[in-house]
């Protein structure tokens, strides 16, 4: 879904000199984790940033889906470089559980260090069953890095039929984001320690693994 002309315009011309901007994608983040990106209104998130102009969002951001864009491309560019490094450490035929961890460790790393991590996947785990919003489409992930990302783990996974690959894919994305919202709200929650926040992550590698690897049973094969 591309930006709309008012946002490419804010996003382009309304670049930050107060630490304004930075204060409502803030605010926007917190809030739209809990709540969603549909609810939350820009008066709201206003308000939550420390702003009396209702007109701030508007101006910096030009429309919902700008202000979107801003919040996820917070975080884009670090997990961006982060898994181009783990792309790069690869040999040149990785094994699929390889594969998976560079699709996974750089978002965890986001989740338990990066300040607004965890809402950061709280909102894409809204966005993955969002009905108009595609993840992909609205700055959660560099299309550069995201095609080579793709292309080595289909081509670490056993062979498919296309229609059944895709299936898992977006079973994969899901995983992904769900699994890691649930971790943000156990972290909030103080009921993750070092060794357990590992363990998730090494367990949801070998959860995203599993059914990539999985051979079809007889009916899905026939469906497929």
């Amino acid at each position: 879904m591309p930006l709309s002309h008012d946002a490419e315009s804010a996003l382009k011309y309304h670049q930050p000199v107060d630490g304004t901007r930075e204060k409502l994608i803030r605010a926007a983040e917190r809030l739209m984790a809990e709540r969603g990106v549909d609810t939350v209104t820009f008066a709201e998130i206003t308000k939550a940033a420390g702003q009396r102009n209702n007109s701030a969002v508007p101006y910096y951001f030009g429309d919902r889906l700008g202000l979107i864009c801003a919040v996820l491309e917070k975080h884009t560019e670090p997990i961006a470089v982060h898994r181009a490094g783990l792309l790069d450490a690869l040999g040149p035929e990785p094994g699929l559980r390889a594969a998976v961890v560079a699709l996974v460790e750089p978002v965890a790393h986001r989740v338990q260090h990066a300040e607004g991590g965890d809402d950061y996947v709280r909102i894409l785990a809204h966005l993955v069953s969002h009905p108009d919003l595609d993840p992909a489409e609205v700055g959660a992930g560099s299309p550069p890095v995201n095609r080579r990302m793709n292309r080595v783990l289909v081509a670490a996974v056993p062979p498919l039929p296309r229609t059944l690959l895709t299936l898992r894919l977006d079973l994969v994305v899901s995983l992904l984001f769900h699994g890691l919202a649930g971790q943000a709200r156990m972290l909030a929650a103080g009921h993750v320690g070092a060794r357990r926040k590992q363990l998730f992550v090494e367990n949801l590698v070998d959860a995203i693994a599993a059914p990539l690897a999985a051979t079809p049973s007889p009916v899905t094969a026939r469906m497929a």
